[in-house]
């Protein structure tokens, strides 16, 4: 049988005058020294029913992550906790290094730089998931409001998915210079779903590299065929920068310089129903 010594030390993070924080769910229990665990096993009991099995199971076990059983580092669980600080109160970055802000918190000091760069990898990694929910065809649905002398636009995805309509937010954004001309809206759109789909400017990256002397000249040894370059201001130019890149698809790959460019597997799958749909 498992001592509630061993338990304690797994389960709780001691911070000293007689304070324990649960690793489970982050609570506070108080426990005097020198006077058992009686109140840190109470709680275990109360609100992490199956903790002896866990713990086993992780004894049992040694090579499975804690995460594996729901457990979050103290310094991941606090720097998301900031995080959710800043975004439900809209407030500056800057607030996590404000003096006055920590003095009232009881989580772990950070900067702003680690809690803006954590904030732009979780939108990375939503943008990513959303995108691959999306799949290749998806409507899009926006809509506008004005609110204290700034005109906001919110963009939605419009798809099915399991046989369910699913309208999942993919940004909110005030418009530059407070403009409502469409070109201004096509442009944030654009902004907004480069987050989830970066394929099209893959392609055209490659097709810019390509029109480089040294490349031009050596796709041309196997290819009479010339990189299409997209041109922002023609909707055209998508279909053929996009056609021309599945038609010597091959050729880029014998251009030693661009060889890593070439989109490939799931991304190369993308385009052509890109294409195809266009």
């Amino acid at each position: 049988m498992v001592g509630n010594k061993q338990l304690a030390a797994f389960f709780y993070t001691p911070h000293g005058q007689g304070l324990f924080r649960c690793n489970r769910c982050g609570s506070e229990r108080k426990q005097l020294a020198e006077s058992g665990y009686s109140n840190l096993m109470a709680h275990l009991a109360s609100k992490h029913a199956g903790y002896e099995a866990t713990y086993a199971s992780l004894q049992a076990s040694s090579d499975r992550p804690l995460q594996a059983f729901g457990f979050v580092a103290e310094e991941a669980s606090h720097l998301f906790q900031w995080i959710n600080r800043v975004i439900e109160r809209n407030m500056p970055v800057h607030e996590v290094e404000d003096g006055l802000t920590r003095s009232i918190s009881k989580l772990r000091p950070v900067i702003a730089k680690a809690v803006k760069k954590c904030m732009e990898g979780i939108a990375i990694e939503v943008g990513q998931k959303l995108g691959k929910e999306m799949g290749t065809l998806s409507a899009l649905m926006f809509d506008g409001w004005s609110h204290a002398g700034i005109h906001y636009v919110a963009l939605s995805a419009v798809n099915e998915t399991d046989d369910k309509l699913r309208v999942p937010p993919l940004g909110l954004s005030p418009l530059e210079d407070d403009s409502q001309t469409a070109d201004a809206r096509i442009k944030l759109f654009g902004n907004i779903l480069d987050v989830y789909d970066k394929t099209n400017d893959m392609v055209d990256n490659l097709m810019v590299e390509l029109r480089h002397e040294n490349n031009h000249a050596e796709l041309k040894k196997h290819t009479e065929l010339v990189p299409v370059k997209r041109i922002v201001t023609r909707w055209s130019s998508k279909f053929t920068m996009v056609q021309r890149y599945i038609r010597i698809r091959v050729e880029f790959e014998k251009v030693d310089a661009v060889e890593e460019m070439v989109p490939t597997g799931g991304k190369h799958r993308k385009l052509v129903a890109l294409f195809e749909h266009l």
